[in-house]
């Protein structure tokens, strides 16, 4: 069971809300398929995905996939994301005004 589903989440509508993360914050990209919602449900784990903010900088935010939700097999290997980029392991660039007007993602409050 993710460590997640028990916390409170809300849902990133501006830069504010990103002005005080770091590395290491967990992001909920929910639904992970569909149209944005208005209330967060975490009870069924194939509806959301979770990425760690791994680095931040400029306009963008580096997100991963946390180790702990990564195959023990695959941890120690570099995994290229979708978008090409293979500089580290599984990492997703998303900028920050493209993150918000996405209406899907959410951050622990």
């Amino acid at each position: 069971m993710n460590s997640g589903v028990h916390s409170t989440y809300r849902k990133i509508t501006s830069t504010d809300q990103l002005r005080d993360i770091s590395p290491g914050d967990i992001l909920i990209k929910y639904p992970a398929l569909g149209l944005p919602e208005n209330k967060i449900d975490l009870s069924d784990d194939t509806r959301f995905l979770t990425y760690e903010v791994y680095k931040i900088e400029n306009n963008e935010i580096l997100l991963q996939i946390p180790v702990s939700e990564i195959a023990p097999s695959l941890q120690n290997k570099r995994i290229p994301h979708m978008n090409g980029r293979s500089d580290e392991a599984s990492v997703l660039v998303k900028d920050i005004n493209v993150l918000i007007k996405e209406n899907l993602w959410w951050i622990r409050s």
